[in-house]
This record gives structure tokens, sequence and C-alpha cells, in this order.
């Protein structure tokens, strides 16, 4: 159940929040830095998971962690 929340918060977090081109666009500084290292070890797991080999599976993870990264409480 939990995942499925989680999942729902990150397709809404990139509805309302539209979807980063690099990971380096991402501001992971303003928000509560346990919440963006759960972001990071997701984000590691989605580009390991899926062989990082094509762009499109790289734009796949990048706007997972641009959700996730967005749904995290301000510092």
């Amino acid at each position: 159940m939990r995942s499925l929340l989680m999942a729902t918060l990150i397709v809404g977090a990139m509805v309302i929040g539209g979807c980063a081109h690099s990971v380096k666009d991402i501001d992971e500084s303003r928000v509560e830095p346990a919440c963006a290292q759960r972001c990071s070890i997701s984000y590691s797991k989605c580009t390991s998971e899926m062989n990082m080999m094509s762009s499109p599976l790289m734009s796949k993870c990048v706007d997972a962690y641009d959700a996730c990264v967005g749904i995290c409480p301000a510092k």
C-alpha cells in the first residue's frame, strides 16, 4: 500500500512540477537531507536496474528523481 501511495505522489509531483532534463537541474539542497538521500538511492536503483544505455530510460529515472525530490519536505 505504501508503494502505491508513493507512486501516486511521485506521478502527481511530476504533473505539477514538470520534468527536469538532467539530475543536475534538480535542487535537492532546499529539502530535508534524509528525504533527498532516499530519492538518490531510488535514482541509483533505477539507473542500475535499467542498464542506462538509452536516453529514454535515463529520462524516466530523472523524471522519477525530480518527482521524488519535489514531494520532500522543505528544510
